[in-house]
């Protein structure tokens, strides 16, 4: 397919993307199901996904931040963190853990401290500062702090139990045997409460039993 092709084709994409996002009005809409819509196009239209998905980034917010809704910027922080996924391990991790602060520190500012966004992305930068040497703990740290403003471990939802299993992960990889320990329970506890939520057989659930457990 030629440039002129691709050219006619991304604004109305974009068009798309942008009136969706504003449809919902917040970001309940990730960026997975973002690119399942998108992936209709990129293979009908033989457009490279990931030209494609820059141009649709960029298309959402198309100059500061504050100029565009609020869904829309977010849903172009999901798509740049697909984007940066699709780079892969070949990233060294010192470049990983730059990108996903920056990339919380443009939400912080966009959306505020309080925002539940905010804390998100915060929560996401801080998998790859984890696996930095010597920064390990005060990851740890900080990401108990934002797991407790959740409600853990009195309350647990869909989010907060992704993101549970990702801190019993980080504590996993200390290999601390304190670390270790609470990281079972953690793990325990979100299997206990995905097979009550959603069945025993459900893939949210066997991810956790299968995935998880076998490895803390």
């Amino acid at each position: 397919m030629g440039a002129r092709s691709v050219e006619a084709v991304v604004p109305d994409i974009s068009r798309r993307v942008r009136e969706l996002a504003d449809e919902l009005a917040v970001a309940s809409l990730r960026a997975e199901q973002c690119v399942a819509r998108l992936a209709i196009s990129v293979q009908r239209d033989k457009a490279p996904a990931r030209d494609l998905l820059v141009r649709v980034r960029d298309s959402l917010v198309p100059e500061a931040d504050a100029d565009a809704t609020e869904a829309a910027f977010l849903l172009a922080m999901e798509i740049d963190v697909v984007l940066a996924d699709k780079r892969g391990i070949k990233r060294p991790t010192q470049q990983k853990w730059e990108e996903s602060s920056a990339r919380a520190e443009r939400v912080r500012q966009r959306l505020g401290d309080d925002h539940p966004e905010t804390r998100l992305f915060r929560e996401r930068s801080l998998t790859s500062k984890a696996a930095l040497p010597g920064l390990s703990l005060e990851a740890i740290d900080e990401a108990r702090v934002l797991l407790s403003a959740r409600g853990y471990p009195h309350h647990l939802d869909f989010q907060t139990s992704l993101r549970a299993i990702t801190f019993a992960k980080m504590l996993r990889d200390t290999r601390n045997p304190q670390h270790m320990a609470e990281a079972r329970q953690i793990v325990w506890k979100n299997i206990v409460w995905r097979a009550k939520q959603y069945g025993t057989t459900h893939p949210f659930t066997v991810v956790a039993r299968v995935h998880h457990l076998g490895r803390v």
